[in-house]
Protein backbone atom coordinates (compact mmCIF):
# COMPACT_ATOMS: atom_id res chain seq x y z
CA UNK A 1 0.00 0.00 0.00
CA UNK A 2 1.10 3.41 -0.92
CA UNK A 3 1.53 6.35 1.70
CA UNK A 4 -1.58 7.99 0.85
CA UNK A 5 -3.61 5.00 1.15
CA UNK A 6 -2.04 4.30 4.60
CA UNK A 7 -2.38 7.56 5.89
CA UNK A 8 -6.40 7.06 4.81
CA UNK A 9 -6.57 3.79 6.73
CA UNK A 10 -5.31 5.47 9.72
CA UNK A 11 -7.28 8.51 10.20
CA UNK A 12 -10.18 6.66 9.37
CA UNK A 13 -9.02 3.51 11.75
CA UNK A 14 -8.84 6.31 14.96
CA UNK A 15 -11.97 7.68 13.59
CA UNK A 16 -10.26 10.94 13.27
CA UNK A 17 -12.28 13.80 10.38
CA UNK A 18 -9.72 14.93 8.03
CA UNK A 19 -10.57 18.60 9.91
CA UNK A 20 -9.81 17.15 13.52
CA UNK A 21 -5.99 15.35 12.33
CA UNK A 22 -5.53 19.06 10.59
CA UNK A 23 -5.87 20.48 14.09
CA UNK A 24 -3.81 18.40 15.66
CA UNK A 25 -0.90 18.42 13.22
CA UNK A 26 -1.45 22.34 12.74
CA UNK A 27 -2.34 22.69 8.66
CA UNK A 28 -5.57 22.83 6.60
CA UNK A 29 -7.94 20.09 6.38
CA UNK A 30 -7.08 20.50 2.47
CA UNK A 31 -3.83 19.67 3.30
CA UNK A 32 -4.48 16.37 4.64
CA UNK A 33 -6.77 15.71 2.39
CA UNK A 34 -3.93 15.92 -0.64
CA UNK A 35 -1.68 13.71 1.22
CA UNK A 36 -4.67 11.09 1.61
CA UNK A 37 -4.85 11.25 -2.44
CA UNK A 38 -1.22 11.55 -3.50
CA UNK A 39 -1.51 14.86 -4.65
CA UNK A 40 1.53 16.19 -2.00
CA UNK A 41 3.76 14.45 0.13
CA UNK A 42 4.13 15.29 3.69
CA UNK A 43 7.80 16.17 4.55
CA UNK A 44 9.83 14.85 7.14
CA UNK A 45 8.29 16.60 9.79
CA UNK A 46 4.92 16.25 8.89
CA UNK A 47 5.77 12.36 8.40
CA UNK A 48 7.55 12.67 12.00
CA UNK A 49 4.46 14.40 13.48
CA UNK A 50 2.20 11.76 11.34
CA UNK A 51 3.51 9.07 13.55
CA UNK A 52 3.42 10.52 16.83
CA UNK A 53 -0.43 11.22 16.31
CA UNK A 54 -0.81 7.19 15.42
CA UNK A 55 2.04 5.96 17.55
CA UNK A 56 3.76 3.95 14.46
CA UNK A 57 6.65 3.90 13.23
CA UNK A 58 7.54 6.07 10.17
CA UNK A 59 8.60 2.78 8.27
CA UNK A 60 5.18 1.62 8.42
CA UNK A 61 3.49 5.26 7.11
CA UNK A 62 6.44 4.41 3.74
CA UNK A 63 5.11 0.57 3.57
CA UNK A 64 8.45 -0.92 5.22
CA UNK A 65 7.23 -2.71 7.52
CA UNK A 66 4.26 -4.00 10.23
CA UNK A 67 2.88 -1.59 13.20
CA UNK A 68 3.97 -3.59 15.52
CA UNK A 69 7.63 -3.92 14.59
CA UNK A 70 9.95 -6.48 16.36
CA UNK A 71 10.77 -6.46 20.25
CA UNK A 72 14.67 -5.43 20.46
CA UNK A 73 15.79 -8.60 22.89
CA UNK A 74 19.46 -7.56 22.58
CA UNK A 75 20.64 -8.04 26.12
CA UNK A 76 18.19 -10.09 27.57
CA UNK A 77 19.40 -13.52 28.76
CA UNK A 78 17.89 -16.35 28.06
CA UNK A 79 15.82 -16.54 31.33
CA UNK A 80 14.60 -12.79 30.35
CA UNK A 81 13.39 -14.44 26.69
CA UNK A 82 11.95 -17.26 28.05
CA UNK A 83 9.85 -14.92 30.56
CA UNK A 84 8.79 -12.64 27.63
CA UNK A 85 7.77 -15.62 25.31
CA UNK A 86 5.80 -16.96 28.24
CA UNK A 87 3.78 -13.80 28.89
CA UNK A 88 2.87 -13.33 25.35
CA UNK A 89 1.48 -16.64 24.49
CA UNK A 90 -0.86 -16.52 27.69
CA UNK A 91 -1.55 -12.84 25.65
CA UNK A 92 -2.51 -15.32 22.86
CA UNK A 93 -4.65 -17.36 24.80
CA UNK A 94 -6.81 -14.34 26.07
Amino acid sequence: MQLSGILKELRESRRFSQKTLAARLGCSPSLVSSYETGERQPSLAMLVALADIYRVPTDYLLGRRGANPEIDLAGLSQQEIEALRVIVEAMRRN
